[in-house]
């Protein structure tokens, strides 16, 4: 798979790697949903509004333009497949969809020296987990001291 974009062989980005991302620019200060490929942000919350998303999104509506990817991710694993599959096809080399239409391109296609990057997702909550005995007891240490460290029981909860 190729890219109509030109895409350095040490770049991060290819066609096959397209990472998602929020971001603005100093003439956008809406917070707007994209994809980077190469050394340019391909702005999905542009190609979901003209109505190029529609049918990989399945129905659902207004995803990419809430600021962030929650409701990108709340969708169902085949949606985003189908959204992946678009964005790549979109920007291949044997499709002329935005390639062809030189305000299409200079329009959802943004160099990536110029954005903002933002949080991706809101964290609604956070909780923290033991992840081993060493951290247990040293949590433990904080809070109950040396001695009391661990509680009895700590080694039969699953």
């Amino acid at each position: 798979m190729k890219s109509f974009i030109e895409v350095d062989q040490e770049s991060d980005f290819p066609i096959q790697n397209l990472p998602y991302g929020v971001f603005t620019t100093e003439t956008q200060s809406t917070k707007h949903i994209g994809v980077a490929i190469g050394e340019y942000v391909l702005d999905i919350t542009l190609l979901e509004a003209k109505g190029f998303l529609t049918e990989a999104l399945n129905g659902a509506q207004n995803i990419f333009n809430q600021g962030v990817l929650n409701p990108f991710l709340a969708l169902k694993n085949d949606v985003w497949h189908q959204v992946r599959k678009t964005l790549q096809s979109l920007l291949s080399i044997d499709n002329e969809t935005i390639q062809s239409d030189s305000s299409l391109k200079e329009e959802v296609l943004i160099p990536r020296s110029i954005i903002t990057n933002h949080v991706p997702i809101s964290i609604g909550d956070y909780t923290d987990f033991y992840a081993s005995k060493n951290h247990a007891t040293h949590v433990g240490t904080m809070f109950r001291g040396k001695d009391n460290a661990l509680m009895p029981n700590w080694t039969s909860l699953p």
